[in-house]
């Protein structure tokens, strides 16, 4: 068995070995800090020798944390010192009990104590404040009213908000007035510009976003597209995004939902043809083949314009 090597009294840096810690009398966590040992700035504590003899460990920090002066009772930006912390073994440690001007208590090192100006309750005051957006217009989204869901901290930082197509949405309000959302999603609605070149390919009269007055939840329901005889509508089109299948997505609501059944029972209850078209897979991916044929049926079915 190897001879145990005395290092009592020995100094590395600005340590002084104290004395050496039996196996038994360490803790699981530090079963490898074989002895105990005395900073020069006071600090006492379990080392590692290795990290002594090889130059890793100095000093307990206080070299680069001397300049610090941290003074208890004296408070730094909002926050005050109470004490200063012991470690285990009942000496003193770099870090210190401290009180917010707000009321909470931290346990922060030294150098938060300098750096920081408070606990982060001014950072989290501001999403308890909730600026009033109502009437406020964001691209195509118009602030209706304040929406009382809460983010993942658990503070309301959502608008309801109605597109200029008519759709009713929820938006995170940072998105809002950071640009982020500017629509229901109606803007990148590349399937509804598609049905509207090949309606005037055709020499089809029609109008988007068209609405009846007795077709109402809170306010008039928009149809993607109208098609038009004599200012008389004869068929309705519609053109429903992932967004109307996909309940984990944003613009997703049980509202959207209830309007796509509204308007489909309007059109059965008024004898008037409808025509859904899916566009789930985006621009990127939709048939453009299988649109073109839906859409030749429903004018041969539905309407006398010569195609």
């Amino acid at each position: 068995m190897r001879k145990l090597i005395d290092e009592t009294g020995n100094k590395y840096g600005e340590w002084i070995i104290l004395n050496y810690i039996e196996p038994k009398d360490r803790a699981p966590e530090n079963k490898d800090l074989s002895y105990l040992a005395k900073c020069s700035c006071g600090t006492i504590r379990p080392v590692r020798i290795g990290d002594l003899k090889n130059g890793k460990s100095k000093s307990c920090g206080c070299l680069r944390k001397k300049n610090w002066n941290i003074e208890i009772g004296k408070t730094y930006g909002e926050v005050t010192v109470i004490e200063q912390l012991t470690n285990r073994h009942g000496n003193l440690i770099q870090k210190y009990k401290c009180k917010c001007s707000c009321g909470k208590e931290v346990l922060w090192p030294a150098d938060f104590i300098n750096k920081k100006k408070n606990c982060g309750c001014q950072f989290m005051k501001g999403f308890n404040v909730r600026e009033n957006l109502v009437g406020q217009k964001f691209g195509k989204l118009t602030v209706t009213e304040m929406s009382e869901k809460l983010n993942r901290y658990g503070k309301r930082s959502y608008v309801i908000c109605q597109c200029d197509c008519g759709n009713i949405c929820e938006v995170y309000r940072g998105h809002l007035k950071d640009g982020h959302t500017s629509s229901c999603g109606c803007i990148e609605s590349f399937g509804e510009e598609y049905v509207s070149s090949f309606l005037k390919e055709k020499g089809i009269s029609f109008k988007r976003q068209y609405r009846f007055s007795d077709l109402i939840d809170k306010r008039e329901l928009p149809f993607d597209i109208a098609i038009l005889k004599e200012n008389t509508v004869i068929g309705l089109i519609e053109i429903q995004g992932k967004q109307h299948y996909d309940s984990s997505l944003l613009f997703y609501s049980e509202d959207l939902i209830k309007h796509d059944k509204m308007k489909e029972e309007y059109c059965y209850k008024n004898h008037i043809p409808f025509l859904r078209l899916d566009y789930r897979k985006g621009k990127q991916n939709f048939n453009q083949q299988d649109w073109n044929n839906q859409l030749l049926t429903f004018l041969k079915e539905n309407t006398d314009y010569v195609l």
